[in-house]
């Protein structure tokens, strides 16, 4: 989807990094990440919460979600 805030975050960014987001109308929640000594917060959108936008998308776009959300 090109017309998005991530393929706008993108392309601000010399088209060189990859940018997820959630679909719109969807929230993320936030998992503690260990890496090393710090932690980091990961964003995702789980899928039992969003259970009936996740399919909607997947009949209506093809929408194949990944596994980390």
């Amino acid at each position: 989807m090109k017309h998005n805030y991530m393929a706008k975050l993108s392309v601000a960014l010399g088209g060189s990094a990859k940018v997820y987001g959630a679909p719109p109308g969807m929230g993320a929640n936030l998992r503690a990440v260990p890496a090393g000594k710090k932690t980091f917060n990961y964003m995702y959108v789980d899928g039992t919460i969003y259970k009936r936008e996740y399919d909607f998308l997947k009949s209506a776009l093809g929408l194949v979600p990944d596994d980390t959300g």
